[in-house]
């Protein structure tokens, strides 16, 4: 779903800004 995109995105962002 939507959400699970979301989170996803999230996630990378969130390795990306490590």
């Amino acid at each position: 779903g939507l959400f699970d995109i979301i989170k996803k995105v999230a996630s990378v962002v969130g390795l990306a800004s490590q």
